[in-house]
């Protein structure tokens, strides 16, 4: 804890102990703020075992906890669509052989575990003559995890645009310049016709045999398409989720059993926000090349949707009545509680995305005319998109927590418990994705999972 939160701590028990203190000294009997002016909070406590223990104390009270509470990971699912290797052609660097192979899904959300996050919780209230109020706040902090990736694959759906797939393109195997023939019609992609080998003594102006050299225009031969695999150079991928939550509530307490112990009912509202993000951004390799007409280098990117980005991000937000039921016993100066909640919460989710992708295909090209790279799509162009995704889904949450106190001083005792919170109905960020070129786009279907939250507490209580 740090010097300037615990000055604020002290400064914050000050000022509430300060009306007993003064009371006690200065004021008649009658002239307390009620319940408050008379706890004489650092009295010794009250180690009475007389009968059925000791009576629960009324009154306003106060809890101040820090939390260790871990968030259960979202369902697995891989860093692109799930399931799809449609068979891909290697893209080739100089002088390589074009192969083929299945487009891969290199990295999955395995990655992220239930760690232990920080966060905190408050409760503050009053009882008298067994019935009273309480209102309550938590916050756990954003749980963050990250992986890396090199040459990783991640598969996408290609929807077609006038016949051609927006991952298909043309490949240079060679590295002449042209499109290879992978129909062997001798029509080089894009690039033209080969007619043959010049005639050093036209007419003809070519012979026989075939040189593999495009020598006139000619309709684009789609035939030497072939469809192109989505390898990142470096992948950078992190998840983050984190949750917090206010209540309102009535409590009645009911009558000591004959074994002692107090019962408690509470009957409320409740609001709880549990948000999960998904970041991933994918980098190309730079590559130098040399234009074969001007002779001149510039700098390409390998890599089909280098560079890419897209951050999906799913808010939910749960609101309804709760119910609880609370159990309470204290022998000397040992304490324990038990209690129980539910939620039968409607779940208000807005899931947002937003990203781009081929945003940076090439550094730089000498002319501005179609220079054939190795891996370079037909159809596909730097593309920006934004999409939100809005629904309502019934999300009821169960909380259970158990707890056991040492009790300091009259009013002042330590709390040290586990509390575990069980929540259906949530949408999680990285099941929600759409892999479809070139727009992305959000799974709505795929918005309901369980949650569990769940860890220690630990912290102050005063008179309760």
């Amino acid at each position: 804890m740090s010097i300037n939160r615990m000055k604020s701590w002290l400064a914050f028990a000050l000022l509430l102990g300060l009306p007993s203190f003064a009371a006690a000294q200065e004021l008649p009997e009658d002239a307390y703020l009620p319940d408050v002016g008379d706890m004489q909070w650092f009295d010794r406590a009250d180690l009475s075992s007389y009968g059925n223990g000791l009576r629960p104390p009324e009154g306003y009270f106060f809890t101040a906890e820090a939390l260790q509470w871990a968030i259960s990971p979202p369902e697995r699912t891989t860093i692109g669509k799930e399931g799809f290797s449609p068979l891909a052609a290697g893209v080739p660097k100089l002088n390589d052989d074009l192969a083929f192979l299945n487009q891969p899904n290199s990295l999955t959300t395995a990655y992220i575990d239930a760690n232990l996050g920080s966060g905190s919780r408050f409760q503050f209230g009053r009882i008298c003559h067994n019935r009273g109020w309480m209102v309550g706040s938590f916050v756990l902090h954003s749980q963050t995890q990250r992986i890396t990736g090199s040459n990783a694959g991640i598969a996408m759906d290609a929807p077609f645009v006038n016949g051609v797939s927006v991952l298909e393109g043309f490949v240079d195997t060679n590295f002449d310049g042209f499109a290879d023939d992978l129909n062997f019609n001798n029509v080089f992609g894009p690039d033209g016709i080969d007619l043959g080998t010049p005639n050093d003594d036209p007419p003809p102006a070519f012979i026989l045999p075939f040189d593999g050299i495009p020598d006139a225009p000619f309709p684009t031969d789609f035939g030497d398409l072939v469809s192109l695999p989505i390898i990142f150079k470096n992948v950078y991928v992190r998840h983050s989720a984190r949750a917090w939550g206010v209540e309102a509530m009535r409590l009645w307490r009911l009558k000591p059993g004959k074994r002692g112990g107090s019962w408690e009912i509470l009957a409320g509202a409740r609001y709880m926000q549990f948000q999960d993000e998904l970041f991933v951004h994918g980098e190309g390799e730079v590559y130098p090349y040399v234009d074969i007409i001007s002779g001149l280098p510039f700098d390409g990117i390998l890599g089909l949707l280098a560079d890419s980005r897209w951050d999906t991000r799913a808010e939910n937000n749960i609101v309804g009545p709760q119910l609880g039921l609370r159990y309470s016993r204290r022998r000397g100066r040992f304490g324990f509680s038990t209690e129980g909640r539910f939620l039968a919460g409607a779940n208000m989710q807005s899931i947002r995305q937003l990203g781009f992708i081929a945003n940076h295909p090439r550094i730089d090209r000498a002319l501005p005319i179609f220079i054939l790279v190795p891996g370079d799509p037909l159809n596909l162009f730097p593309t920006a998109f934004q999409h939100t995704f809005k629904a309502t889904e019934f999300a009821p949450v169960a909380e259970l927590r158990v707890d056991a106190s040492y009790q300091l001083f009259s009013k002042v005792a330590l709390n040290v418990g586990w509390t575990g919170m069980f929540a259906d109905g949530i949408a999680r960020s990285s099941n929600m994705i759409d892999y479809t070129l070139p727009n992305f786009g959000i799974l709505g279907e795929h918005n309901r999972q369980d949650v569990i939250i769940n860890g220690i507490n630990f912290g102050i209580i005063i008179n309760r």
